[in-house]
């Protein structure tokens, strides 16, 4: 969903009060003890190496402790995140139908320049073939906010 700053706050989205991780990372999915008749016991309880930091320190506080915990705890963390995302894998903060009109928009602009810089050199030809281009691109831009 995308919104606006403004909307967000109103339905209360942007509050870091209410954000905890630990709540988003930590699922009914996490994988129980191997023969452990302990509902609640995870199958991972080592530490760290470096700093201690175990995967239960990770639901009470919601971040890890060090830079080795995510070499120690990855396959953990991948799964974690794979309940929480599509993916493990950063894909960029754009929304995917906003890339194409962006870069129409950038292509707009381009021609604009090369148009002015085609009229101010009095390359009339290459003018009229830039401002047939830019005609459709608009035309394109107006067809795809509609």
């Amino acid at each position: 969903m995308n919104m606006c700053e403004s909307c967000a706050d109103e339905q209360g989205i942007t509050s870091l009060e209410d954000f905890k991780l630990a709540d988003f990372l930590i699922s009914d999915e996490t994988p129980k003890m191997v023969g452990d008749s302990n509902a609640d016991a995870t199958v991972n309880l080592s530490e760290c190496s470096e700093c201690g930091f175990t995967l239960e320190d990770l639901r009470k506080i919601g971040r890890l402790g060090c830079s080795s915990c995510y070499s120690q705890f990855t396959s953990d963390i991948q799964r974690m995140l794979k309940n929480m995302h599509r993916g493990v894998e950063h894909k960029g903060k754009v929304p995917t139908g906003m890339i194409d009109a962006m870069n129409l928009r950038k292509k707009i602009s381009n021609l604009k320049a090369a148009l002015n810089k085609a009229v101010k050199s009095e390359n009339y030809e290459k003018a009229a073939t830039l401002r047939d281009e830019l005609v459709k691109m608009e035309k394109l831009q107006t067809e795809e906010v509609s």
